[in-house]
């Protein structure tokens, strides 16, 4: 029996994930993926939920100090975890730093992490 290939997209809020990737979440779901998003509940989850998509909340934060991003980072060691994924794509700054620590942290090797930067934060 095969196993189901999983893909995690990540990024700080939904309203990114909404506003740029749901196409590339609709190509991997087609080609026979299992897609779950993750990122702090906004405005934009409720689109990503609507075009079928698992969402898992994590408290994200943009500033990268705020305690919200070692909650994040633990809930995520945990779905890591559960969930060997096959491919995981980070989007936004603070959400790439924190997923790959997690992925570190989470004891599984994850050799297809891909970080797409969006512009530049300076």
């Amino acid at each position: 029996m095969t196993r189901t290939r999983k893909a995690a997209y990540i990024a700080t809020v939904y309203a990114h994930l909404a506003a740029f990737h749901l196409p590339f979440l609709s190509d991997l779901r087609d080609a026979g993926f299992t897609v779950h998003a993750y990122a702090a509940p906004d405005h934009g989850r409720d689109e990503v939920d609507a075009a079928e998509f698992t969402c898992r909340d994590l408290p994200f934060s943009r500033n990268p100090l705020a305690p919200g991003n070692l909650r994040a980072m633990r809930e995520l060691i945990g779905w890591l975890k559960r969930e060997r994924y096959d491919l995981i794509h980070v989007h936004t700054p603070n959400a790439s730093v924190v997923c790959r620590l997690a992925a570190r942290l989470a004891g599984r090797p994850y050799p297809k992490i891909v970080y797409t930067a969006h512009g530049f934060h300076f």
